[in-house]
């Protein structure tokens, strides 16, 4: 009974590091063991993903070639096929390739057919899509690599089958996959490097699932894992199916440097399967599209690296850590292919969410950190919902680290070993500071949230800050500053008044200042810029207000592993305020703008949907009508005129504030649209009045 053993290696990778993201790749592949199998890492694995205009740069490009020679020599005792995404450079063009090696040499060059151009994607600026109907042999005075094969194609090593498409290449129509079912290969391999966003891994399985049902092979699947560059975060998932069956499922989100998932899987059902399968004979080409066969030459035998990397195989799926600190290993021995994996059980839509937030954010946070070498982070803990759960995402990124790490998470970070809650005092600083404006309510909740997670927590009172400032500018303009005529100027200048005092803690603490803002706000300016938007990092920014008050009511209730934090509850009894005008005004946030998820409801049509403001109308009118206006509860006491204002200020305030994301920190995504223009969202600094449209058509 033929059987096949693959890993599928993730990896946590740094762009143009190649140093470090080759070490990593040796250490993982030392670590698969010296057994004949495929191994696969992820897509642009040797350069990180992120590389941005930097794949433009010709060191990077001739580093990475050097790089895989050089990995091809450290492995080429091993009777192994290992598959490595790297930038290539053939006839003057530039390739997202993956390179299969085997016993010190590239056998070939799988270059991507169809480059991701959407949304957070911009591999079309970079890279050529392989489009030509035949590759070619490779001429090199590099001997490893003369004689590779550049081109789609199948590789037959000994008696498996197998073709690769690349992440986006699995999301078109007329895919690779296709042409590699008709030359009736038994694994489909998918290298990723897809970024995380709500949602998104439900479609990358149900693609392995389908693809594998399809195209009567084994398809698997895996991604990069962190945060990578800094704004997009890699879930470092692996999948495996067959005949439509879920065989292996990874663990997410780690936070070890590489993730091994190994499985052995028998061949033989798989193979019968496509065989009687009558209507495969019919859809399926006979010449495989007239993909060239690369045949690998298995005569000569070697040891590998060595019997003390390898490992004990299990007939169980387990996780365990390796030898080296930061890597695990999961191993699964599936005898028969037509017998799914346990997976858990399906639970509601908000709960995923929640845990995929939290788990993301997390992550996020912690390669943040340790990629700039930085020793924690702080905050302005205003009391407010945005500052406490970023505060509370810093306390989990210690508490999940340390968990899964032990003391390695302190050496991977350059930092002293020490208990999660000594090590929360020394990482997160937080300071809460006071003005006339400022009540007791979120003085007293900012100290509760602060001492329930244990923050190095301050105050300052400010006070006198923002009455010297205002006393010089009377000055200037020779006459006084009122509520009356100055209202948004004696608010701004108490969030300026903020920034200089935490700026100051975060350099002498070593440490990172988070700017608290979320989505919501930055979609329509609701911000003060060097004021609650100064800071190095927003990872916020890129989810909504809504949730984020929904998530801190469950942390709450209900919590996650390490329980409930209860001290939410002063946080959550609150409307959320700016508190910057006087106390007797009781401004909110949702009487200054709406409420807010009727704003992210609108938000979300015009940015994701990117739908005019007059379609936009229409649809709140008939969700309303119908009973459906799940964007607030008293959708009922809104009149289509104040629709149609709430429609119109959201476009006159997003336009007039695409100055201000101009400028905001590096934010992290993580829905499935966020509006950085130097990620996702690119619009004018300067547009025309849109909102007027919002009761007629655009033209």
């Amino acid at each position: 009974m033929p059987d096949l053993s693959l890993s599928l290696i993730t990896v946590n990778q740094t762009p143009l590091d190649l140093r470090g993201n080759l070490e990593r790749i040796k250490n993982a592949v030392r670590l698969a063991g010296d057994k004949r199998q495929v191994i696969c890492f992820p897509e642009l694995s040797l350069t990180g993903y992120g590389c941005e205009d930097a794949f433009y740069m010709p060191y990077l490009v001739d580093g990475a070639l050097k790089a895989l020679l050089t990995l091809a020599k450290d492995t080429a005792r091993l009777d192994a096929l290992i598959a490595v995404g790297l930038p290539f450079r053939q006839n003057g063009l530039l390739y997202n390739c993956m390179a299969l090696l085997h016993r010190g040499r590239v056998v070939a060059l799988i270059p991507k057919q169809h480059l991701a151009g959407e949304g957070l994607h911009y591999e079309p600026r970079w890279f050529r899509a392989f489009q030509s109907a035949k590759g070619e042999f490779i001429a090199s005075e590099e001997t490893a690599l003369d004689g590779a094969y550049f081109g789609p194609a199948v590789i037959e090593y000994g008696d498996l089958r197998l073709g690769v498409e690349i992440c986006e290449d699995a999301w078109v129509a007329g895919r690779p996959a296709i042409a590699l079912a008709g030359a009736s290969v038994d694994l489909i391999l998918n290298p990723a490097a897809s970024h995380f966003g709500f949602g998104k891994y439900d479609i990358r399985k149900s693609i392995v699932e389908a693809s594998s049902r399809e195209y009567h092979c084994l398809y698997a699947t895996v991604n990069l894992l962190g945060n990578e560059a800094g704004r997009s975060i890699y879930d470092g998932s692996r999948i495996a199916a067959s005949g439509g069956t879920i065989l292996h499922e990874s663990h997410r989100f780690s936070f070890q440097d590489a993730c091994i998932s190994q499985l052995t899987v028998s061949l033989s059902g798989m193979r019968q399967r496509r065989q009687r399968i009558y209507s495969r004979k019919e859809e399926m080409p006979d010449d495989g599209g007239a993909l060239p066969v690369i045949k690998i030459d298995r005569s000569s035998s070697a040891p590998g690296f060595g019997r003390d990397a390898s490992f004990a195989r299990s007939e169980d799926a387990s996780h365990r850590s390796s030898s080296i600190p930061g890597y695990t290993i999961e191993i699964k021995t599936i005898i028969d292919d037509t017998q799914p994996s346990r997976q858990g059980e399906a639970i509601d839509t908000d709960a995923v969410r929640f845990n995929e937030f939290l788990h993301a954010e997390t992550l996020g946070l912690y390669d943040y950190m340790r990629k700039t070498a930085s020793r924690g982070y702080t905050i302005s803990l205003s009391g407010g919902a945005d500052s406490a759960a970023c505060a509370l995402l810093v306390e989990r990124m210690i508490r999940r680290g340390t968990s899964e790490l032990g003391d390695h998470f302190f050496v991977k970070a350059g930092l002293p070993a020490s208990s999660p809650r000594e090590a929360t005092k020394g990482m997160l600083h937080t300071i809460y500071q006071a003005t006339a404006q400022s009540s007791e309510t979120t003085e007293s909740a900012a100290a509760e949230v602060a001492a329930a997670l244990g923050a190095n927590h301050h105050r300052i009172d400010i006070q006198d800050m923002v009455d010297r400032s205002k006393g010089l500018v009377e000055g200037v303009l020779e006459r006084s500053l009122t509520w009356q005529t100055d209202d948004l100027a004696l608010q701004n200048i108490q969030a300026r008044a903020r920034s200089p005092l935490v700026w100051m803690i975060a350099n002498t603490t070593g440490s990172i200042l988070i700017a608290t803002g979320n989505r919501s706000e930055s979609s329509v300016g609701y911000c003060t810029m060097d004021g609650d938007t100064s800071g190095g990092l927003a990872p916020i920014a890129g989810i909504d207000k809504a949730f984020l008050l929904r998530w801190l009511k469950h942390m709450e209730e209900t919590g996650d592993e390490f329980g409930p934090i209860p001290s939410l509850s002063y946080i959550n009894a609150q409307q959320p305020t700016a508190e910057l005008r006087p106390l007797e005004a009781k401004q909110t946030d949702e009487k200054d703008l709406m409420p807010y998820a009727l704003l992210e409801r609108i938000e979300r049509l015009a940015l994701q949907d990117l739908m005019p403001p007059s379609g936009i109308l229409s649809i709140l009118l008939a969700e309303k009508d119908a009973g459906q206006a799940r964007w607030t509860t008293a959708a009922e006491h809104f009149t289509p005129d104040e629709l149609k204002q709430a429609v119109s200020r959201f476009f006159q305030l997003w336009r007039s504030s695409q100055w201000k994301r101009e400028r905001f920190a590096v934010s992290f995504h993580i829905d499935t649209y966020n509006v950085d223009p130097r990620s996702y969202l690119r619009f004018p600094v300067l547009s025309a009045k849109i909102e007027e449209d919002a009761g007629k058509n655009i033209i």
